[in-house]
């Protein structure tokens, strides 16, 4: 016998539909004769569908599945869920040094829906390559790269929206900085904004973002600094995989500037509105 019930989400239904626990129905199929799940069982047999509801609040009491919580990608969030978020909490300003791989979105500082400023240091000896720090990947994600010797961002919406910010001049040999300047419009989430590239302070590139990600990259890619260990965020990219950079990276900085007061509950809100859309969409 099988599948208590059909909760929440169905594929065919509107992506804001949920489910109610309290008047879910409970359903009770043949699996040996029936694996399509195509008769319900549970009217001609309500004492066996009994004994199925109280194995199953059995197994639930073991296994500490309550309270239910039918959540989907809110749970991700540590401010929607109310979990700690741990050493990044209210730090604006992060370093990184190459060998920080495989950082868990959810642990690593968030550019969504805000400005910020990513400025990386590195001592080159002729045209290097490679990622200088990326997070996400082929669904959607951003790098901050240098190829031949020129250093680039590029920003992948949703694999639907790639845009290329790319600077006018190469890198000159020795120490240098490369920073990425994102100036977000603001005037709710996933909105786009104009980002900004310099060597050594000095303007080299500027374009406009028209759309970012709202809410989440992806739930299995992660930050990587000075390599790319997951999917490529563009496939140009793709058979030179990690791409680690060939120069060298001394370090990545990355500088979060403050969300509006009045934007803050406007941000959770969406993420709370569209986290099944989001994960539909990736």
């Amino acid at each position: 016998m099988g599948r208590p019930t059909t909760h929440g989400m169905i594929p065919w239904q509107d992506a804001e539909s949920k489910g109610n626990f309290d008047k879910d129905t409970w359903e009770l199929y043949d699996l040996a004769n029936d694996f399509t799940e195509h008769d319900d069982l549970a009217a001609k047999n309500p004492q066996k569908l009994k004994e199925m509801q109280a194995a199953f609040m059995v197994e639930a009491k073991k296994y500490n599945v309550l309270p239910l919580d039918d959540r989907a990608v809110e749970r991700f969030s540590t401010a929607l869920t109310g979990r700690p978020t741990g050493a990044l909490d209210g730090i604006n300003q992060v370093t990184f040094y190459p060998g920080m791989v495989r950082l868990p979105e959810g642990s690593a500082p968030d550019l969504k829906n805000r400005s910020y400023k990513i400025t990386a240091s590195v001592d080159t000896n002729g045209p290097t390559s490679g990622i200088l720090l990326t997070q996400g990947g082929l669904f959607s994600g951003y790098a901050l790269r240098v190829v031949d010797g020129t250093p680039e961002f590029v920003y992948n919406w949703m694999k639907e929206e790639f845009t290329s910010i790319k600077s006018s001049e190469k890198l000159p040999n020795g120490k240098a900085t490369i920073r990425f300047e994102f100036a977000y419009d603001g005037g709710g989430v996933g909105k786009g904004g104009t980002g900004t590239l310099y060597i050594n302070d000095k303007k080299v590139g500027e374009g406009k973002i028209k759309q970012t990600v709202r809410n989440r990259f992806s739930f299995d890619e992660t930050m990587d600094v000075g390599e790319d260990t997951g999917t490529p965020v563009m496939m140009d990219y793709n058979d030179k995989m990690p791409y680690a950079y060939s120069g060298k990276l001394e370090k990545v900085v990355i500088d979060l500037l403050p969300v509006p007061a009045a934007k803050v509950s406007e941000v959770q809100r969406a993420k709370r509105d569209g986290a099944k859309a989001l994960a539909l969409a990736n």
